[in-house]
């Protein structure tokens, strides 16, 4: 009885022990994905803001040959 006790208590703290590995493993695994996530944001949010910037300087490109493209009609015209 008492020795069947002892195994049972053995077997517990041995899946206890196993348990609690596998959750260390899982929370560094976790702490790893956290890590390369917060990467990936990092760049996302570097990307983003190139190109905002290159959508401003394309806009502003278009709207001077816009202009360009009218002032050039308007002389065309005028001749």
């Amino acid at each position: 009885e008492i020795e069947d006790q002892n195994t049972e208590i053995q077997d517990l703290k041995q899946r206890l022990e196993t348990t609690e590995t596998r959750s260390k493993e899982d929370i560094n695994n976790l702490k790893t994905q956290k890590a390369n996530l917060e990467r990936d944001l990092t760049v996302l949010r570097t990307d983003s803001e190139a190109w905002a910037n290159e959508k401003w300087e394309l806009t502003a490109a278009n709207t001077d040959l816009q202009n360009r493209i009218q002032q050039m009609a308007m002389n065309m015209h005028m001749q």
